[in-house]
């Protein structure tokens, strides 16, 4: 199926590709592009999110995406190598010729016979660069970012692995949703200070807080997610078990998939890998949001070892 936007972007120049890369961010993350766009635009939206180049709330809407799509961020995680891979490289490079100037420019008390073997070596050196800076040397480097790419792939998913492996590769932290609306009850204006609270980096009062909210009004499933969202930033993992375990087992909305899903990290983050698989083969079941990301953990669980 042909790209719709490929030709228009090709022909826009620095400004005019600004605003269209926004724009085309707001139709993939509405999920509005066909296969063959999104592949073509996931490249795009790595780049730049690589080069921080997207601002602050798209780079939240963008992380919430990652969140969700294990294949996205897994190339991000390789784009992110391979740019501290090519930096190095670079720096290695910087460091070959700051050499080779300083022995250009050094002297040396010396006889004739000397001179001319140090001038064989400087030629020798000045071919070895000149082969450098023709493109050999990128021409290497990306041969051999080609193949640390296809090795990294095949031990990625043929290296054994542990649950907190596992959780490592599947956990992204989410940021608490605080939805307060505009009436001063008590439960507003505490919710008010619990996102005030989270803003100013004070987890503890902010899971106090929530604490607090839920046991007011524990028909409101969105305190205990944040509740649980907040655990696990904290390292709680133990407790954010507790909280989810609870929004599976008393709602029945939007939340409960999510939970499921966090539940089944937080499994894996304290090593309960049957518990897991259990809350996993439940989420792959449901075809719903979170069935393929349940699916890749569930295949990579099969190579899994004891912590």
């Amino acid at each position: 199926m042909e790209n719709r936007f490929e030709e228009k972007y090709c022909q826009l120049n620095d400004e005019g590709l600004k605003d269209f890369e926004n724009e085309l961010l707001g139709i993939f993350l509405k999920g509005e592009m066909v296969p063959n766009e999104t592949i073509w635009f996931e490249g795009i939206l790595i780049e730049k999110y690589t080069n921080n180049e997207w601002d602050e709330n798209q780079k939240s809407e963008i992380e919430k995406k990652l969140a969700l799509d294990a294949d996205l961020m897994e190339f991000l995680n390789k784009s992110l190598k391979a740019t501290h891979i090519l930096e190095q490289m670079k720096e290695e490079s910087k460091i070959r010729n700051l050499i080779r100037e300083q022995l250009e420019n050094a002297t040396f008390h010396t006889s004739d016979n000397e001179n001319r073997q140090i001038e064989k070596s400087k030629s020798l050196v000045d071919v070895k660069t000149r082969w450098l800076l023709n493109g050999w040397f990128i021409s290497a480097a990306a041969i051999m970012l080609l193949f640390l790419g296809i090795a990294t792939v095949l031990w990625y998913y043929q290296r054994p692995v542990t649950s907190e492996q596992l959780f490592a590769d599947f956990y992204f932290p989410e940021e608490p949703d605080f939805i307060i609306t505009r009436d001063n009850s008590d439960e507003n204006v505490m919710l008010s200070q619990a996102q005030q609270a989270y803003l100013q980096n004070d987890d503890e009062t902010t899971i106090r807080l929530l604490t607090i909210l839920n046991d007011r009004i524990p028909s409101n499933w969105s305190y205990l997610m944040n509740l649980g969202i907040l655990q696990m930033k904290t390292g709680d993992f133990d407790s954010a078990i507790i909280t989810y375990n609870r929004i599976v087992a008393g709602f029945n909305s939007p939340a409960t998939e999510k939970a499921l899903w966090n539940l089944g990290l937080c499994y894996l983050k304290t090593s309960k890998s049957d518990d897991a698989r259990r809350v996993f083969f439940k989420l792959q079941s449901s075809g719903l949001q979170y069935s393929k990301n349940a699916s890749k953990v569930l295949k990579k669980m099969k190579g899994i070892k004891p912590a």
